[in-house]
């Protein structure tokens, strides 16, 4: 999927962020005592990395939706690391990503602005988000997947009646939702869950005996376009989605559309 908008930049650390340097280093100094106590400096040494767990998985994910770069501190005492670092980002993640590959001594010279970085240290210069993995609740891949997407969508919801479900299931896969109907000019994704429900009890099963609520996440950088629209009370917000950006707005939901109630 291609998507139009301009996508966030996310920069990612690649010692201990995404290859295994502390496991390596700690092997080292006992396979090479010629190095120690600086094993770091043996050509080969970055080259020889292992992969962190979920990494790649966890980058081929956030390439669909963001603009994603390795960002990397060399070590200047060794120059084989500059040539280490791409050599070993050809082998696991492939040449063409060695163009998002960026060496740089001081990350805070990045200029992060509306951006992410992923690493194991804090830079204090760097401007943007910072997610600080291996530590708190971001201690592996998945975890900072959830963390990023959490803030980069929003949670929505959509009440349904059984036709609906049936092609937004048997059709899209809970991947999207059907075009609407030329005398339906706005697709109404609501904002809460409470909202949802007494759509669905008051309008849905009294009209066809039975309804459902949905859930589901889209991505923010699509939703920012438009405003959220009060209808009635302080809860009654939604969205009004243009019926010719529904297959837009369809491309932008993360993870599968899921059933959270039925009445």
């Amino acid at each position: 999927m291609e998507l139009k908008i301009k996508k966030r930049k996310v920069f990612i650390d690649l010692d201990d962020t995404i290859a295994h340097f502390t496991r390596h280093f700690m092997r080292s100094i006992h396979k090479y005592p010629e190095f120690n106590p600086w094993p770091q400096s043996r050509p080969g040494f970055f080259a020889e990395l292992e992969p962190i767990e979920g990494a790649k998985e966890g980058i081929y994910l956030l390439q669909q939706y963001f603009d994603v770069w390795i960002l990397t501190k060399p070590s200047y005492m060794n120059p084989h690391c500059y040539t280490d670092k791409r050599l070993w980002l050809e082998e696991h993640y492939g040449l063409d990503f060695c163009q998002k590959l960026i060496l740089c001594p001081d990350k805070g010279l990045i200029d992060g602005k509306d951006s992410y970085l992923i690493d194991d240290m804090d830079w204090k210069g760097f401007s943007g988000t910072q997610l600080h993995f291996g530590t708190g609740d971001l201690q592996t891949w998945p975890d900072v997947i959830k963390r990023l997407m959490d803030l980069e969508t929003t949670k929505l919801y959509r009440p349904v009646n059984q036709h609906e479900l049936k092609l937004i299931e048997e059709d899209y896969r809970f991947g999207g939702f059907p075009p609407r109907k030329p005398e339906q000019p706005f697709f109404y994704p609501v904002t809460n869950r409470e909202y949802a429900t007494q759509i669905t009890k008051e309008w849905n099963v009294p009209a066809y005996g039975e309804g459902y609520v949905l859930e589901f996440r889209v991505l923010n950088a699509f939703l920012d376009q438009f405003d959220v629209k009060t209808v009635g009370g302080q809860q009654h917000t939604e969205y009004w989605i243009p019926r010719e950006k529904l297959n837009e707005f369809n491309q932008y939901i993360y993870e599968p559309i899921k059933i959270v109630d039925k009445f």
